[in-house]
């Protein structure tokens, strides 16, 4: 245990010094997603972990280039949506509600073969 919360801090660390991206996590769902890739693959693996770099939505990784190994299961983690609601007044206002999202580790993609599968930076 004591292992896995340097990691985590590790993980928290680097999203402290990150540079801007498309990841709109919080660490508490940092700390989630790379609380199953230590279940799942271990603490190398949590060390690769970035989510700004190499932990996708399915879409995503086919933005990417990449595809989802067959029998792959998704980490599970979470994401607040804001959308606009209309108040008793009948006045615009913003709420935000839990989404879950499903995610893939690097772990779990191979690069889709053919001129459609560009590149991702700063991945192995």
């Amino acid at each position: 245990m004591n292992n896995l919360l340097k990691t985590i801090e590790a993980v928290e660390k680097h999203l402290e010094n990150a540079s801007v991206s498309q990841w709109k996590g919080s660490r508490y769902t940092a700390s989630n997603v790379a609380h199953q890739i230590l279940k799942r693959w271990g603490e190398d693996a949590v060390k690769e972990y970035h989510p700004e770099v190499n932990c996708f939505t399915f879409r995503g990784w086919q933005e990417r280039g990449y595809k989802i190994k067959k029998g792959e299961k998704a980490l599970r983690s979470i994401t607040f949506v804001k959308s606009k609601e209309l108040d008793k007044d009948g006045k615009e206002t913003w709420a935000s509600y839990p989404k879950g999202v499903c995610l893939f580790f690097i772990r779990q993609v191979e690069k889709r073969s053919g001129p459609q599968a560009p590149a991702l930076e700063g991945v192995k």
